[in-house]
């Protein structure tokens, strides 16, 4: 059988997680994959007799690039791909000859992270159709719907013999240059035709005051362990050792991806890496140490006008930024809060992580403020609440709330609602959380976090109605009166006309939509029963669901297949604003 493609990846860690998921997508749409260690040139000349259809990479940069890893150990390929890792560039590095291709290298296909990039390659002689956007492969784990795929930051410390209890803090590194030998640094230097002499020696001095921060804060704070997530290419750094010897609260730790290191930090700092975009990917923010400054050649755009961290106190109040962020919230609450961490003894009892998880969601299920305003007298809060203790005898906990209310019967109503809210065993949707907080269906989804809803206006309708009558299978819902209507099948297409959207198709599902009191459309992703569930929620202008469609199920679980394209219509339409 002939091989669809072969893919080439240089680091484990870097890289190898990312092709897998490429290999996994291409595999499911039918394709042979292989997947091969660019430098293992044995096992490559294997396929010099079975030349794949297309071969793909990720750091072929320059025309050398492409003869040395491909042509010199393959030979010509019909068609050759490069992920083209490296995509922040400085001023200076986008209209260089080392990262604008010629030669070989100008035949390939370049995937570009953005517009700018494919922009810059045109500019300098590609052809669109080789250059096309399509956003950056190594990022996808990062997507929502992979949340699941990281070790959270306790096992991920217990594997690494780190304590899952104390603060962990990320250095993600890139001086590279910072291990090499002068001589190293010349011969790379005439490979590019560029003098990396002075970069090589920023990298150095940054690399030396940076640990230099890392070996007083430590010292200072022994609740804080500190990883050194070191770049691919610092193999041989006597520095890091030392302060490591130094330091118990210093490690250098190379295993896993950096995804998830960044993923399960608790904070993170960064020189110039190309990694801030996975920060970013995962929601979070980062510091960017800068003790002396990068020269304007090297510097990747992205980082322009942004904030550096420039000495060592300001190091040290970046640290203590998440403490100040608590303070600044609960002020005017609780003036006097304050974080601190302490190492403890390892309690002789703990609660099981399932219960302790129970706990946690029967606290977050607990109403809070006011619930009711007097109708009698404007202004009057006629009924409130709020969960004032939690206490344990060691064997139950019990939720204590503070229940008020002007009118008797309300207020234990109320306590019955909170009471019946810890019991349910129920699927949670949005209108019984509407009905219970007396608020619309609208403005619970609104409530959500960004990664459960995205919104579309209702212009967006006809584009979004498109979408879901390509979709193979899914489950149309309306509730009526009570009663809920499901159907399932294929969506059918439709068209305006007398006042309706006129569903048309043949498809189980028929009828006419009266869209006209249409307000907003909503990308929801709530777990049902326990399952993982995505719906296209349609709102009218009150706050009310119209109607919603479902991603399709088979045996209970999603249809594999039907999660990309729900995914896919989010991204291209939805906002995190439904206004």
């Amino acid at each position: 059988m002939a091989l669809d493609f072969l893919i080439l990846y240089e680091h484990v860690v870097r890289e190898y997680e990312s092709i897998l998921l490429l290999k996994a997508e291409l595999a499911r749409r039918g394709y042979t994959v292989e997947l091969r260690q660019l430098l293992d040139r044995k096992k490559l000349k294997y396929f010099t007799l079975k030349k794949p259809k297309v071969l793909v990479s990720s750091c072929m940069y320059d025309d050398e690039a492409i003869n040395s890893h491909v042509y010199n150990n393959i030979g010509v390929c019909n068609k050759v791909v490069n992920l083209h890792w490296e995509q922040m560039l400085s001023d200076t590095q986008e209209e260089g000859a080392w990262f604008n291709f010629g030669g070989n290298a100008k035949k390939c296909v370049q995937t570009c992270w953005g517009k700018r990039t494919q922009q810059r390659l045109v500019a300098h002689g590609m052809q669109e159709k080789n250059c096309p956007v399509t956003g950056a492969v190594m990022m996808d784990f990062l997507r929502p719907e992979f949340r699941g795929y990281f070790k959270d930051k306790a096992a991920l410390c217990r594997e690494h013999g780190l304590d899952p209890d104390k603060k962990l803090m990320l250095y993600i590194s890139s001086f590279g240059y910072a291990s090499m030998t002068e001589q190293e640094v010349k011969e790379l230097s005439d490979m590019a035709g560029e003098d990396f002499t002075g970069f090589a020696g920023t990298n150095r001095t940054s690399m030396e005051q940076t640990l230099a921060w890392f070996d007083q804060y430590l010292a200072g704070h022994p609740e804080v362990q500190l990883v050194y997530r070191r770049h691919p290419s610092e193999w041989n750094s006597p520095a890091l050792e030392e302060l490591a010897k130094k330091r118990p609260n210093f490690h250098v730790i190379f295993a896993d991806s950096v995804k998830q290191w960044i993923v399960a930090a608790d904070s993170i700092s960064i020189w110039m890496s190309t990694a801030i975009a996975e920060v970013y990917m995962a929601g979070k923010s980062c510091h960017i140490l800068r003790p002396v400054p990068i020269e304007h050649e090297y510097d990747p755009v992205i980082y322009k006008d942004a904030h550096y961290v420039t000495c060592y106190d300001e190091f040290a109040a970046a640290v203590k930024a998440y403490e100040e962020t608590v303070r600044a919230e609960y002020a005017g609450i609780e003036d006097s809060v304050s974080v601190k961490v302490a190492e403890v003894g390892k309690p002789a009892e703990m609660l099981p992580k399932e219960v302790a998880g129970n706990l946690i969601k029967a606290v977050a299920a607990c109403p809070d403020g006011v619930q009711r305003m007097s109708v009698a007298m404007p202004g009057l809060v006629q009924t409130s609440t709020n969960l004032a203790r939690v206490v344990s005898d060691g064997r139950t906990v019990k939720l204590q709330c503070l229940l008020r209310s002007s009118v008797n019967t309300e207020k234990e109503a109320l306590g019955e609602s909170i009471a019946a809210a810890l019991r349910e065993k129920k699927p949670v949707m949005l209108a019984s959380l509407a009905e219970r907080f007396g608020v619309s269906e609208l403005e619970v989804a609104r409530a959500l976090p960004d990664e459960a809803r995205a919104f579309a206006g209702k212009d967006a309708f006809d584009t979004v109605w498109q979408a879901l009558a390509s979709w193979e299978n899914a489950t149309f819902i309306m509730a009526h009166l009570g009663s809920v209507i499901e159907i399932k099948g294929k969506i059918p297409e439709g068209r305006h006309g007398h006042g309706y959207f006129n569903l048309s198709g043949g498809s189980g599902l028929g009828g006419h939509l009266k869209i006209d009191d249409l307000g907003h459309i909503c990308f929801l992703s709530l777990p049902f029963m326990g399952l993982e569930s995505h719906s296209v929620q349609f709102f009218n202008a009150a706050g009310t669901v119209l109607f919603s469609v479902y991603v399709g199920r088979e045996n209970r679980q999603l249809i594999p297949a039907a999660r990309e394209p729900f995914f896919a219509l989010r991204e291209a339409v939805g906002t995190k604003d439904p206004s």
